[in-house]
């Protein structure tokens, strides 16, 4: 019998995830801007997810998971917007999904998952796209 895969949609978000494990990871970015990888400490590919599924009715998806991130990431304008935050979000909120805008440099949405923190700061904006990261852990995934 072969690994388990798990796989979910969010139809509302328009989004394709695929774990391959569950485990502490983050996610990195690959070369198409659809795709986005997740990897473990380790570099080690354990998942990953697909944005806009949808508008892959008129274009057919092909990418390359490679293992092993090259070198350390660079920390990002998410990076930069959560330190702000980062003493009083894991004081208070460790393990929830933060939804993040780095034009405003605010935390503007918190959730237990990505739907409900896109959804409160969706309210909280009127915008329609963030950036997430889950409270108290090393990785950052954008819907």
């Amino acid at each position: 019998m072969g690994k388990e895969i798990k796989i979910w949609y969010d139809k509302e978000g328009d989004y394709l995830e695929f774990l391959f494990e569950r485990k502490k990871g983050y996610f990195v970015e690959t070369e198409n801007d659809a795709v986005m990888k997740k990897v473990d400490e380790e570099g080690n590919v354990i998942g990953f997810y697909i944005l806009k599924v949808s508008a892959l009715k008129e274009k057919p998806l092909s990418i390359s998971l490679k293992n092993k991130v090259e070198g350390k990431r660079k920390p990002t304008k998410v990076d930069y917007v959560y330190e702000l935050f980062k003493e009083k979000l894991e004081k208070e909120h460790f393990g929830k999904i933060v939804a993040i805008d780095t034009e405003l440099k605010k935390i503007v949405g918190i959730g237990d998952t990505v739907l409900e923190a896109y959804r409160q700061a969706k309210k909280n904006t009127g915008k329609d796209q963030f950036d997430f990261r889950r409270v108290g852990y090393s990785y950052i995934h954008r819907v």
